[in-house]
């Protein structure tokens, strides 16, 4: 019975944690010269980092921690054609943002699709 108990506790524990977790929708670009090569749209959990790769074409991880006034921390790294471009910076939900090294360019948005005050 105490197991139970302490089972349930810790069950609820991990759920109410969870909801309390901000998630973005982060919405990509990646350009060489006038050509897109990638439109990629990724979920992730504040502070968790998320990755997509596509084969023979480019590799994109990133993290978003939330912040104070609808800021968000963003660590990005994208390699494209075996160069790989690596970049931190403290942005606005919803305003555009990029890096830009040679040819290569990243243009992302990033926006809140859940906050925890939002819970119903």
């Amino acid at each position: 019975m105490k197991f139970g108990i302490i089972t349930l506790g810790f069950l609820l524990l991990s759920g109410s944690l969870l909801a309390q977790q901000e998630i973005f929708v982060i919405e990509s670009e990646i350009t060489i010269g006038n050509e897109i090569i990638g439109t990629p749209v990724m979920s992730v959990t504040s502070g968790n980092e998320a990755s997509i790769s596509v084969r023979d074409s480019y590799d994109l991880a990133l993290m978003a921690v939330a912040h104070e006034n609808s800021e968000i921390l963003v660590s990005t790294e994208l390699t494209v054609q075996g160069e790989t471009v690596s970049s931190s910076a403290l942005v606005k939900a919803g305003q555009p943002f990029g890096i830009h090294v040679g040819d290569i360019k990243l243009s992302m948005i990033i926006r809140p699709s859940f906050k925890p005050s939002e819970k119903q």
